[in-house]
């Protein structure tokens, strides 16, 4: 889940680079900062992780493949718009 949300990162970082791209997460706007966007993404992998944790065995599961299906979705999507990847 953390690989796709750093992949999903480096994507955003490499959209911001080109002033036609705009982000798509309504929580970062569109067109986040560098701070921000970190910021988000690190917060997110500890939430997900601080989630994973506290919940039961058989929810945990489920919360982590929900994860995996929804950022896999986003990082698929901006690859099919042709967006690339970059150091943040």
């Amino acid at each position: 889940m953390a690989a796709l949300q750093l992949a999903d990162l480096s994507q955003t970082s490499w959209a911001m680079r080109r002033p036609h791209y705009v982000e798509r997460n309504p929580l970062l706007g569109p067109h986040p900062s560098r701070r921000r966007l970190c910021a988000m993404v690190g917060g997110a992998i500890l939430g997900h992780v601080a989630i994973s944790v506290a919940l039961p065995h058989p929810l945990r599961a489920s919360w982590q493949t929900l994860g995996i299906i929804l950022e896999a979705g986003a990082v698929s999507g901006n690859a099919y718009l042709g967006v690339g990847f970059a150091l943040p």
